[in-house]
C-alpha cells in the first residue's frame, strides 16, 4: 500500500514481506540480472571517483592552482542541471539496456582516450596538442558529465526493470552502498598508489587513469551480461509522443502526487541548504577547532575518516530497515535528525565532539538520500521511471549552486563577525533553514507522513 495524494491509499502491486536477517539484507542479490548490474556500478563508481581525485590532483601538478584544480573538479556536474531530463525521457522510450550500452560505451572511449593522451603527455610524443593539459580535463569531465547525466536516469529506471515491486526497497539501498563506498575507497585508492608509485605525474599519470578506463570498460562489459526482459524496454508500454510532451508528462505527474513532489522539495533543498556549507569544512579543522596552517590538515584528515566511517554505517542501516513500513515519516525523522546534527556541528569547537557529530551528520546524510531514491522508485509508474528519477540526477547537480550561495554568504559573515564564528554562522544557518523546511512538510502535508 502506498498513500497518494490527499491522504488516501492506494493499492499497489502485491509486496510480499521480503525475508529478515542477512539474507533480508542480501535479497535483490536473487536477481542474477541485479547482481550483474550492481557489479557494473561498483566498478564503474570506483573509476569515476579516482578519475575525480586524479584529475584534482593532476590539475594541481601542472598549475599550481588551487582554483583551477577546484574548476576542473566542478566541471563534472555543470550538465547535471539540466541534461538529466533528457536522460529520463530517453529512458522511458527507449530499450534501457541500449540507452546504458551507449551511454558506458561511450564512457569507456573516452577514458581510453584520456588515458592515451596522459600517456603521450607523459612520454613527450605525439603532436603538442594531443599533450595533457589542465583545460582538457575540463573538456573532458564536462562530456562525461553529459553522458552520466543521459545514463544515470537510465540505470535508477533499470533497477525498476530487473527486480520485483517487494525487492525494488532494497534493491536501492544495495545500489547505495555501490555509490557511498567507490565514494571513499576511488579517492583512497588513487591517493594510496599516487604515493607508492611516487614522483610527478609523468610516472603514476598514465597507467593509473588506464586503469579508470579498465574500469569502465568492464561495467561496459556488465551491461551486455544482463539478460534481456520485457520490461526492459518500456517503448512498447506506452503511446508515442513528442520528447518534449514526454517531458511535460513527467513534470505533472511529480507536480499532481503531493506526496512525490514534497520528496523530491525536500531533496533538493537537503543538497542545497543542508549540504552546502560542507565546503567549508577545512575552515572548521584550521580556525573552529584551533588546528591552525600546520594541524588544519591532520583534524581535516580525521573529520573526513569520521565522515566516512559514518556514511558506510548509515549505507548498513538502511539495508536492515528497508522492510520499515513508515517510510514517509522515517524520511522526515532522519531530515530531521540531520539538521540537527548540522546545527549542533556548526557551534562544536571541541574536537572529539566535532568527530561524533561530523560522523552523525554523514550517516543520516546517505540515510536521507537513500530513503529519498527508495521512496521515488515506489512511486513511480515504470514507464515513467526514468523521467522521475531523473530528478536525482539532477539533485546531485544542484551541488556547485549550493557551494557558491554559502560561499557568497559565508565571505560576507566572515567579513562581519570574524572568519571563525562567521563560518560558524555560514554552517548554522544551512542547518536552520533545513530543518524548517522538514518542519514545515511534517506539519503541512500529512500525506508524507502517512506514506507507507
Amino acid at each position: 500500500m502506498t498513500t497518494r495524494p490527499g491522504g488516501q491509499p492506494s493499492q499497489q502491486a502485491a509486496e510480499e514481506a521480503p525475508p529478515k536477517g542477512i539474507r533480508g539484507a542480501l535479497a535483490a542479490f536473487e536477481s542474477s540480472n541485479f547482481r550483474i548490474l550492481f557489479a557494473g556500478r561498483v566498478s564503474s563508481n570506483m573509476a569515476r571517483q579516482m578519475r575525480v581525485f586524479l584529475r584534482a590532483w593532476m590539475t594541481l601538478e601542472l598549475t599550481n592552482s588551487p582554483f583551477l584544480m577546484g574548476v576542473v573538479a566542478s566541471s563534472l556536474a555543470w550538465p547535471m542541471l539540466v541534461v538529466p531530463f533528457l536522460g529520463g525521457v530517453l529512458a522511458d522510450r527507449m530499450n534501457r539496456k541500449t540507452l546504458l550500452l551507449w551511454t558506458e560505451g561511450a564512457l569507456t572511449v573516452l577514458w581510453a582516450a584520456v588515458a592515451i593522451t596522459v600517456f603521450l603527455g607523459a612520454k613527450d610524443i605525439g603532436p603538442a596538442v594531443l599533450r595533457v593539459q589542465w583545460w582538457h580535463f575540463i573538456i573532458t569531465s564536462f562530456i562525461s558529465g553529459v553522458i552520466q547525466s543521459i545514463g544515470r536516469p537510465g540505470h535508477q529506471a533499470m533497477i525498476g526493470s530487473v527486480v520485483s515491486k517487494k525487492l525494488l526497497p532494497n534493491a536501492v539501498a544495495l545500489n547505495s552502498v555501490s555509490d557511498t563506498w567507490p565514494r571513499v575507497g576511488g579517492p583512497a585508492i588513487g591517493a594510496v598508489a599516487v604515493a607508492l608509485v611516487g614522483g610527478p605525474w609523468q610516472t603514476w599519470g598514465p597507467w593509473l587513469f588506464g586503469l579508470t578506463a579498465a574500469g569502465q570498460l568492464f561495467t561496459f562489459i556488465t551491461i551486455m551480461m544482463l539478460k534481456p526482459e520485457p520490461s526492459m524496454d518500456v517503448s512498447k508500454q506506452r503511446k508515442r509522443r513528442s520528447m518534449w510532451g514526454d517531458f511535460v508528462d513527467g513534470l505533472k505527474i511529480i507536480k499532481s502526487d503531493s506526496v512525490l513532489s514534497a520528496i523530491v522539495v525536500l531533496g533538493l533543498t537537503f543538497t542545497v541548504l543542508a549540504g552546502g556549507a560542507g565546503f567549508l569544512l577545512p575552515v572548521f579543522a584550521r580556525d573552529v577547532l584551533g588546528g591552525g596552517s600546520e594541524g588544519g590538515a591532520v583534524i581535516q584528515g580525521v573529520l573526513n575518516t569520521a565522515a566516512t566511517v559514518g556514511s558506510s554505517i548509515g549505507a548498513l542501516i538502511i539495508l536492515w530497515l528497508v522492510a520499515f513500513r513508515r517510510r514517509g515519516l522515517l524520511l522526515l525523522g532522519i531530515g530531521l535528525v540531520h539538521a540537527v546534527s548540522v546545527i549542533a556541528f556548526s557551534q562544536s569547537t571541541m574536537l572529539a565532539l566535532s568527530i561524533v557529530l561530523v560522523s552523525i551528520n554523514s550517516l543520516t546524510g546517505t540515510f536521507f538520500r537513500t530513503t529519498q531514491r527508495m521512496l521515488m522508485q515506489l512511486m513511480a509508474p515504470d514507464h515513467m521511471r526514468g523521467r522521475i528519477m531523473s530528478i536525482d540526477t539532477m539533485q546531485d547537480g544542484l551541488s556547485p549552486i549550493g557551494v557558491l550561495l554559502w560561499g557568497a554568504i559565508a565571505q560576507v559573515l566572515q567579513a562581519h563577525y570574524g572568519l571563525a564564528q562567521g563560518t560558524q554562522t555560514t554552517w548554522l544557518l544551512g542547518g536552520i533553514m533545513y530543518g524548517l523546511v522538514a518542519v514545515l512538510y511534517f506539519i503541512f502535508v500529512p500525506a508524507i507522513r502517512k506514506f507507507r
